[in-house]
């Protein structure tokens, strides 16, 4: 992130892949929880199928994760 001349985003880093998950086009699909160490993805409850619920998935201590995982 930069903030001078202007505010501007620098660079993106992909914290993991979300391929599996619902990417709605055209609303919000996931969320980040208030204290901002998780995401809230909408996962289909059967890969690929039209019009089948929807399964919550919460993903507790995301960054601690990730730490770990880059740490090895």
């Amino acid at each position: 992130m930069v903030t001078t001349p202007t505010f501007g985003v620098s660079g993106v880093v992909r914290l993991f892949d979300v391929s599996r998950f619902v990417l709605a086009p055209f609303h919000q699909s996931y969320d980040v929880t208030p204290d901002g160490r998780s995401f809230i993805l909408l996962s289909p409850s059967q890969q690929g199928a039209v019009g089948r619920p929807l399964r919550l998935v919460w993903v507790d201590h995301l960054f601690n994760d990730l730490r770990a995982r880059m740490s090895r």
